[in-house]
């Protein structure tokens, strides 16, 4: 791309002659091909030749997608592809930007307000090959993507409200949505599929989770009383399976699970039951119930005998053998199969699936394999063995962090003694290195901790403006900054030297890490105080007043 004297652009070859006349005052790079040209503003994309292959006539084009061209004409856009053929008519108004997934929102009618808010417009889903998935026709569409933290869903998505502006990007691949006749709310709300058909009509129940195994969770609530049930997507009714005289915000218990195969789990009064997709009790009597999604297994421990009924999720047994497990933990990683720790007579060991013993039945509590490790508790304190039953980190300590990859270097170990964390290597079989009150698992080389009495000075803007929008917005930010206080501290690296001594905010690990592999050992107090200047830039100022400094800018807030 070459530039005259004019400011006028145009395309020299490698020789440096001009070969597409600078004709323009907008121009791109060449990609694939083609170029986004412009003057006037208006728009077109030409060719190596320079042949106009979508007319300069759009007030913007941007390339899109699987090699499109999102046009906007005037208050409308559509997709053209690499031909100039029209994909979508300009016929829209407003085609989002692509999630990871490659779909996005698009939207007709309705206006695209100065703000960005997208305002009364019917809402669709469109592909990154510009097909429309869901044809836009719903005032309210919404993801399930509200992860459920309350007792009384405990797993499970909800439909997310849209946020309704142009840069907003979807969250899901879009196999299941949420639409209303109002855009602001999800109550009520039907269930389509990923090709816009309507799988669950409004109106069936109060609030809807994520389907699951063909079900869909439903809350019926009521001002003194709610009513727990499914929708079942192939047969296509509502099955009401408990009730509550309550209003939902009095509930303190896990009402029902989802579907996992053919069963779901009610918690009633009398227990735990399991249903099948008709609504029909078909197991009860259990006062616990756990499920593994990886093993694809239900355990529920009975009332009677306190013994656990463990079966696949199509109710066969899972063990080859009848054993009496009072309890089990399954393994939720690829490294280890057919490997499961149970408790058996109150000792806990490990079987596979035929129910051999495998690890000795030694231990007090044992979890099920985490990679390649099993953290595991006798009389003299928590440990870790490997698959075959070897020791990795002796039974010795008040507690133990999961380890969150195979075969770690470190465990954070909690001394019996002091209460305090520290990092045991599992090369040489020792704790060493500092304590410290609370720590986080190494990643990447590096470890987040934060020491005994680590001071925080929350008079600093260093430390203050490191909670970004959270304290600079916030009305009350001596509470802001209390409730926060608790998660600075300091990195540490590999071989447990302190690389950034902060105080640095847990929600900034990443950036440091960033930093610390590009300094490749331990910070100056210089560059440390650097990266604090980094990561409050965006919110530290200093008021001027006829171009003297009313606040004083100490010379070291200049490094950065």
């Amino acid at each position: 791309m070459v530039t005259n004297e004019k400011g006028k652009k145009g395309y020299a070859n490698e020789q440096g002659a001009v070969v597409i006349a600078q004709d323009y005052t907008d121009a791109e790079p060449f990609e694939n091909g083609l170029a986004i040209v412009g003057k006037k503003g208006k728009f077109g994309v030409i060719n190596t030749s320079g042949a106009f292959v979508i007319p300069m006539k759009y007030s913007s084009i941007k390339a899109w997608g699987e090699k499109l061209f999102l046009v906007n004409a005037g208050k409308k856009v559509g997709l053209y592809d690499q031909t100039g053929a029209e994909v979508l008519k300009p016929e829209y108004s407003h085609i989002g930007p692509l999630n990871c997934y490659g779909v996005a929102w698009i939207t007709k009618g309705g206006a695209v307000l100065k703000s960005n808010m997208i305002y009364n417009s019917k809402w669709g889903v469109v592909t990154s090959k510009g097909v429309v998935k869901v044809v836009p026709t719903y005032a309210g569409l919404m993801e399930f993507s509200d992860t459920l933290k309350t007792v009384q869903y405990h797993e499970g998505l909800a439909l997310a409200i849209n946020k309704m502006i142009t840069t907003d990007t979807m969250k899901t691949d879009g196999e299941f949505l949420g639409f209303n006749k109002k855009p602001s709310t999800a109550r009520e709300a039907g269930i389509l599929d990923a090709n816009g058909n309507i799988i669950m009509p409004t109106g069936i129940a109060t609030w809807v989770i994520r389907p699951a195994s063909g079900m869909v969770r439903c809350y019926n609530l009521f001002s003194n009383s709610c009513k727990f049930g499914y929708y079942n997507l192939t047969t296509q009714k509502y099955i009401q399976v408990s009730s509550d005289n309550k209003s939902f915000d009095k509930i303190e218990y896990w009402t029902h699970t989802d579907f996992a195969g053919k069963f779901a789990v009610v918690n009633h009064a009398s227990g735990w039951f399991f249903v099948d997709k008709d609504g029909n009790k078909i197991r009860e009597g259990y006062n616990f119930v756990g499920h593994s999604k990886k093993s694809k297994v239900w355990y529920a421990r009975r009332n009677s005998d306190k013994v656990c009924d463990v079966f696949d999720e199509e109710g066969n047994p899972f063990f080859k053998k009848d054993l009496k497990i009072q309890d089990a933990s399954f393994p939720e990683t690829t490294m280890a199969d057919d490997l499961f720790a149970v408790q058996i007579d109150g000792k806990w060991g490990m079987i596979n699936r035929a129910g051999e013993e495998k690890i000795p039945f030694n231990y007090l509590k044992m979890n099920g394999p985490n990679y390649d490790r099993v953290i595991t508790k006798t009389e003299s304190g928590w440990g870790v063995i490997d698959l075959e039953g070897n020791v990795v980190v002796e039974n010795n300590f008040k507690d133990i962090y999961t380890n969150i990859e195979a075969s770690p270097r470190y465990y954070w170990v909690q001394n019996t003694a002091s209460g305090l964390w520290q990092a045991y290597d599992t090369t040489d079989k020792t704790a060493k290195g500092n304590e410290y009150a609370t720590v986080y698992n190494f990643k990447d080389g590096y470890a987040f901790v934060i020491p005994k009495n680590f001071t925080v000075d929350d008079k600093s803007e260093l430390v203050t403006f490191q909670l970004g929008t959270t304290y600079v917005k916030a009305d009350n930010k001596v509470k802001v900054m209390n409730d926060n206080k608790k998660y600075f501290g300091m990195l540490i690296d590999s071989n447990l030297d302190v690389q950034c001594e902060g105080p640095l905010y847990l929600g900034h690990r990443k950036v440091a890490v960033e930093a610390a592999k590009k300094v490749g050992k331990p910070f100056t107090k210089a560059q440390n105080r650097a990266l604090l200047l980094n990561l409050t830039r965006k919110y530290r100022s200093y008021n001027f007043l006829n171009g003297k400094s009313v606040n004083v800018i100490k010379e070291e807030n200049w490094d950065f």
